[in-house]
C-alpha cells in the first residue's frame, strides 16, 4: 500500500525491499529517492539501488504534488501508469551436483594440473511462466538462457514455472529484493545459494561459505583462495 511523504524522513531498509519498493511505497520516483544530495553517502557504499542491506538508512524527500488546470465543461481522463519491476534472470542445467572443492595440495602437487570441473549448459529458449496474486507472465529465455520480465512492483515473492507440461517441469520460488550488497558475507553466501552451492547466509564468514566460495572458484576457473577477491565478486554477478 503506497503512503505519501508528506515531510522528509528516514527509512530504514528491511528485509526484501530495495529503493524501487520504498519508491512506490512512498509514491515517488525512485531517481528522485536515490539521487538526492542526503543519499550520497549510501551511494557510495551500495553500488546499485536495488541491492541493499537490511539496517541500511534512506532519506525520503518530501512528495511534490502537482497540479493541473482542467476545464469543468468536458470529462478529463488521467492515466497513471502501472509501477513495474524489471527482473533479469539467467536459467542453467546445473551439473548432476555443485562441484567439490580440490583438496589442499602438497608441496610437491603443485604443479600437477586440477581436475576440470563440470560447467553449467545455460537452459535455452524454453517455456517461463511467472505467476502471483492474479499476475501472470509469460514468456522465454534466449539461446543463452537469459531472461527479462517485468512484475508489479509490489510483489515480493512469486512462483517461476519452468518448461510447464513438460517433463523437465521445475517450480521455483522467486523472492524479489532479497538479496543482500554482493560485498557482505550474506550477499556472498545468497548468490552462491542460488547456483547450487551449499552455503547459509550469515552475517560473517562461516567454514561452510569458504568452502563454497572454493568450489565456485574451481568451477569457474578462478584462483582457489576461498575468499571473495574481486574477481569472484564479478563472477558472482554474472
Amino acid at each position: 500500500m503506497a503512503t505519501s511523504a508528506t515531510k522528509e524522513t528516514v527509512h530504514v531498509i528491511q528485509p526484501g525491499e530495495c529503493v524501487d519498493s520504498i519508491a512506490f511505497r512512498y509514491g515517488l520516483l525512485a531517481d528522485a529517492i536515490w539521487d538526492h544530495e542526503k543519499n550520497a553517502e549510501l551511494r557510495k557504499t551500495r553500488e546499485r539501488r536495488d541491492v541493499l542491506l537490511p539496517g541500511d538508512e534512506v532519506f525520503i524527500p518530501p512528495i511534490r504534488r502537482k497540479t493541473e488546470a482542467v476545464s469543468t465543461s468536458r470529462s478529463t481522463t488521467f492515466i497513471a501508469k502501472r509501477a513495474l519491476r524489471d527482473i533479469r534472470l539467467k536459467l542453467v542445467k546445473d551439473p548432476k551436483a555443485a562441484p567439490s572443492p580440490p583438496p589442499m595440495l602438497k608441496p610437491n602437487e603443485y604443479d600437477a594440473p586440477l581436475p576440470a570441473a563440470p560447467k553449467s549448459e545455460p537452459w535455452a529458449e524454453v517455456q517461463v511462466e511467472i505467476v502471483c496474486q492474479g499476475f501472470r507472465w509469460s514468456g522465454q529465455t534466449d539461446g543463452e538462457g537469459k531472461l527479462r520480465a517485468q512484475v508489479p512492483m509490489g510483489l515480493s515473492r512469486a512462483e517461476m514455472i519452468v518448461a510447464g507440461g513438460t517433463e523437465d517441469e521445475r517450480h521455483f520460488d522467486l523472492r524479489f529484493g532479497a538479496l543482500d550488497p554482493v560485498d557482505t558475507p550474506s550477499g556472498i553466501a545468497q548468490r552462491l545459494s542460488n547456483l547450487g552451492y551449499r552455503a547459509q547466509a550469515q552475517q560473517q564468514s562461516t567454514p561452510e561459505l569458504v568452502n563454497a566460495l572454493r568450489s565456485f572458484q574451481h568451477a569457474r576457473g578462478l584462483p582457489i583462495t576461498g575468499e571473495a577477491d574481486e574477481k569472484t565478486r564479478a563472477e558472482l554477478q554474472k
